[in-house]
């Protein structure tokens, strides 16, 4: 009698339930709370990363800036004017979704200027686009595009700050649009509780240094966490050459060009506002684009850890005491499924006190 009274005591408090939830409520948790602060968690793994972050990596423009540039300044070079110039090169770009092709379309349309339909077009990525309008040849991107197809560029009048995109007309340089992009509002803020999580911030883009490091001082990152001129593969071998190193190293990028990245990291974030494909390779996307929701995030995550530790620690702790008891007969198989049900009942309210005070900032 002893000892089937025992045994069925060790039956019951064997019982992995508060072992198997320990997990899964709080995920369940993490995710609706997440939903509830614009960010959108598409695998539970990601949880686990994300609270391990030491190092994230940010895109510039759509990420950190509005992604919203416009045409500043326009220089050309004889015989062309400001108008036959923006006119092909808004033709080039009419098919491309890169925020300084929509500027430079919207600057023509602004100034009323009939664009013409595109023949031919094919996007470099991380250079920019090479097309055929009305028979023309039409190179529209970086200096690198331009001479990496051995055209010489004229020398630049304006001294502004911005993005600089060149013009090429039938294999002759044909002058340069200075495009600027203003920082969100709240990305200094953003940035500012990052490194308050202990986590540090570098800025990574396609655009030239003179205009990257004036963001960066703009939003608070430092100069020495800065690189600038990179192409879509280059961003890729700087996220492997810091996970390298043993960094947790989260991508928060909006863009074609950033999707390499996103895969590469160790959770790919993406902004809700960005292409399909950087949506589809991130872990979890800021729904909102607001950058404040990044280490809002990230706090979620590490809090979830915890918590996850917290359940495993007690549902661990609950068989390692009780099954003794039960062993030697100290605990009836009454009391054994009541202390069961109050274990699996303390790790879904330990799960769900998530919700309180996982950020108090």
């Amino acid at each position: 009698g002893l000892a089937v009274r025992a045994a069925v005591s060790v039956l019951v408090v064997a019982c992995p339930c508060a072992m198997g939830l320990a997990t899964p409520t709080a995920v369940m948790v993490a995710t609706g709370l997440g939903a509830r602060i614009g960010a959108f968690i598409r695998r539970a793994q990601a949880l686990e990363e994300g609270g391990r972050v030491d190092t994230i990596i940010l895109d510039k423009t759509g990420t950190v800036t509005q992604g919203r540039p416009k045409v500043v300044a326009i220089e050309t070079v004889p015989p062309w004017t400001e108008a036959s110039l923006l006119r092909l090169a808004a033709a080039a770009e009419q098919t491309s979704h890169h925020p300084w092709a929509q500027a430079i379309v919207s600057e023509a349309k602004n100034r009323f200027i009939e664009v013409p339909f595109v023949d031919s077009a094919l996007e470099i990525a991380g250079a920019g686009i090479a097309a055929q309008v009305d028979a023309t040849s039409v190179l529209v991107g970086k200096s690198s595009l331009l001479e990496s197809r051995g055209i010489p560029l004229t020398p630049q009048a304006s001294a502004g700050v911005g993005a600089v995109v060149h013009v090429a007309i039938d294999q002759s340089h044909a002058g340069r649009l200075l495009l600027a992009d203003e920082p969100k509002p709240t990305s200094r803020a953003a940035i500012d509780q990052l490194t308050q999580l202990g986590i540090e911030v570098h800025l990574v883009t396609g655009d030239a240094e003179e205009v990257a490091r004036q963001i960066a001082r703009r939003v608070g990152i430092l100069d020495d966490h800065v690189q600038a001129s990179v192409t879509p593969a280059e961003k890729e071998q700087i996220v492997r050459a810091l996970r390298s190193k043993g960094k947790h190293v989260a991508m928060v990028g909006d863009g074609i060009n950033d999707a390499p990245a996103l895969a590469a990291s160790s959770v790919g974030i993406a902004m809700g506002q960005g292409t399909d494909v950087a949506k589809e390779a991130g872990d979890i996307v800021l729904a909102n684009s607001d950058l404040l929701t990044l280490p809002r995030t990230l706090a979620l995550c590490r809090a979830t850890v915890r918590k996850i530790k917290q359940n495993l620690f007690w549902a661990f702790g609950y068989n390692a005491l009780l099954l003794p008891l039960a062993a030697l007969g100290y605990l009836s198989p009454t009391l054994s499924a009541f202390a069961m049900a109050a274990s699996s009942v303390s790790v879904v309210t330990n799960s769900l006190t998530l919700r309180l005070g996982w950020w108090d900032r």
